[in-house]
């Protein structure tokens, strides 16, 4: 992920506070963005995160930002795309944000249980540095009053600038820098429809004195970050790993801060075995949960998704049968994610030997009626469910007929989710005929 060091910032104040109290300026401010360069078409065929196949599932998201603007072969259809908004300082924005935006949309394909396209902002303590960005007053950008937790802010190097400094960070990263890069993108605007990450890396700038105040002081910064983004309704999670949060904070997380009980991005070192084990890591604060790791390969940073998998598809048919009949194949499909998962396809073959009878009859258990659509002609079975529900799973009995002989082979069966193809579970249905 893309990072400063610990220097002065370059200011941007003036240029925001004008930008946030006059609205003409976003015109211009959308167009200074198109004209910064751009991620760079790819001369060559794009690399794969996944295998290949038509039944291949995509499990791998990836992070971009500043560093990848000039990336000549954009990974081809990954899970997931988090898009840093900054230009590795706290106060600058990611000159191809708005390019990274509309690739991580269209690229996306949305097979784990990470949203899609999530973002996430550089984070940095520049108190007792003097720099012109530095807040005082508790007036925010947008010419509000922020409700600072630690009292007036007076322009020194106090707790109740550092977390004002914090919001006000925040406040021009949606207002400035996403908002308008979404609109050039033609994506969603709204920073409620995505996942934000406070990017916490020491390569940044901290107050690194390691006392009691500076630790304070950088607990202060992330509070007011994270305070600004979960007044607009937004999930807000923390990337760090153990060390460097140490480092930046210390021990100075207390129990009613707003850090405590947030989501976990984790370094999970150099490759796929080892990011898969950092989900069992213990989360940075106290009801927090590691939901993401991160590993780097080829110089891209590739992400896991802890979750489970979205969907999962079992099919259950005739374990045995002696003679030509007729048998209830049931296909049982789970939402194991937290969210309701719209306009999802089950397509199959069933076996040899067996025929959808034309009189099926197919229970709906758990949605309603009106959301399911049946099709079954021969050996072919495809339905369409409306909406599962979170955390529930819907079960459809279809009724085949067998014919007296021993079927050979079977297809895969395949998951449709938004037009994504996701391999399903196998056949698990068996039929003996003696």
């Amino acid at each position: 992920m893309g990072a400063g060091r610990r220097v002065e910032e370059s200011d941007e104040t003036a240029r925001m506070t004008t930008y946030l109290a006059h609205a003409p300026v976003v015109g211009a401010l959308v167009f200074a963005l198109s004209a910064m360069p751009a991620m760079a078409a790819p001369s060559e065929p794009p690399r794969r995160l996944h295998a290949s196949g038509a039944n291949a599932i995509p499990t791998l998201g990836i992070d971009v930002s500043w560093p990848q603007c000039s990336l000549s072969e954009p990974p081809q259809n990954p899970a997931f795309v988090v898009v840093g908004v900054n230009g590795g300082l706290a106060n600058t924005t990611n000159p191809c944000l708005s390019d990274q935006l509309a690739y991580a949309q269209v690229s996306a394909t949305g097979t784990t249980a990470q949203p899609r396209v999530q973002l996430y902002v550089n984070t940095a303590n520049p108190g007792g540095l003097n720099t012109a960005s530095w807040p005082t007053r508790n007036v925010d950008p947008s010419a509000k009053r922020a409700p600072n937790p630690y009292g007036r802010c007076d322009g020194s190097d106090s707790l109740a600038c550092a977390w004002q400094y914090g919001w006000n960070r925040a406040l021009e990263d949606v207002a400035l820098r996403f908002q308008p890069a979404a609109r050039g993108a033609a994506v969603s605007a709204d920073p409620r429809a995505y996942v934000w990450w406070l990017d916490v890396e020491t390569e940044n700038t901290w107050k690194t004195g390691a006392t009691p105040f500076d630790y304070q002081s950088n607990v202060a910064v992330l509070e007011g970050m994270a305070e600004h983004l979960a007044s607009r309704r937004v999930t807000v999670g923390i990337y760090s790993t153990a060390a460097q949060w140490r480092t930046i904070v210390g021990t100075a997380v207390g129990p009613a801060s707003a850090l405590n009980g947030r989501i976990n991005w984790r370094s999970g070192g150099a490759g796929l075995a080892t990011a898969k084990k950092a989900c069992a890591a213990t989360a940075l604060t106290p009801r927090g949960k590691v939901v993401m790791t991160q590993f780097i390969d080829d110089g891209l940073d590739y992400n896991y998704s802890c979750a489970p998998k979205p969907l999962t598809v079992k099919i259950v048919g005739p374990r045995r049968v002696k003679r030509a009949t007729r048998a209830n194949f049931v296909y049982r499909i789970t939402n194991a994610t937290t969210k309701p998962i719209r306009g999802v396809v089950v397509a199959n073959t069933l076996p040899r030997g067996m025929f959808i009878d034309r009189n099926s009859r197919r229970a709906n258990l758990g949605v309603r009626k009106k959301s399911l659509r049946f099709r079954g002609r021969g050996r072919r079975v495809a339905f369409r469910i409306g909406t599962i529900p979170r955390g529930r799973t819907v079960r459809v009995r279809v009724n085949a007929k067998i014919a007296a002989r021993t079927p050979k082979g079977t297809k895969s069966n395949t998951v449709i989710v938004r037009g994504t193809r996701v391999k399903a579970a196998a056949f698990t249905g068996k039929v003996n005929v003696r």
